[in-house]
């Protein structure tokens, strides 16, 4: 049992691992570009239409990941929202851009020292939106995520090191 803890755990360090070197090198990519990959899903079920997104974008050392949901159900959206998905697609279908800067930061409402958030939902009888956006400059993300990896291989290595 312990060593499925340890190896889960390990999984863990290295996917952070991964997203801090992730922003490492997408924060000077990012300065004076827009940088996104989102995916987005479109699902039509007979009483209802459904599309839902996720993103990750960077932008001048900024990285944001959010998603997007908006369902229909019947009333005088849903026809609209029928032919709309059906147009575009149904199923998941993921893009990558890459384009001179195109969104500012500052925009979102909520802060709390450099994390940003905008959480937004509206709606009526016949159709919500729902909108979470999360921002943070890339070396926040760079610490955040590579503390618990940097000092779990820098303990590993010392550990190695006095066993010899």
């Amino acid at each position: 049992m312990r060593r499925i803890i340890r190896g889960f755990l390990w999984l863990i360090k290295g996917t952070l691992l991964a997203i801090a070197l992730a922003a490492l090198v997408l924060w000077p990519m990012s300065h004076g570009r827009w940088l996104a990959v989102y995916g987005t899903r479109k699902s039509i079920e007979p009483q209802r239409v459904e599309f839902f997104s996720l993103t990750a974008e960077c932008s001048n050392g900024w990285i944001v990941i959010g998603r997007d949901r908006q369902r229909t159900i019947p009333g005088p959206w849903l026809i609209d929202a029928r032919r709309r998905a059906i147009e575009q697609g149904l199923g998941w279908q993921w893009k990558a851009k890459s384009e001179s800067d195109r969104w500012m930061v500052r925009n979102f409402p909520s802060s709390c020292g450099p994390i940003r958030w905008s959480l937004f939902e509206e709606g009526d009888s016949t159709q919500t939106i729902e909108q979470q956006y999360f921002s943070a400059p890339c070396w926040v993300v760079i610490l955040t995520a590579g503390v618990w990896p940097f000092t779990s291989i820098g303990l590993l290595i010392r550990r190695q090191s006095v066993d010899r």
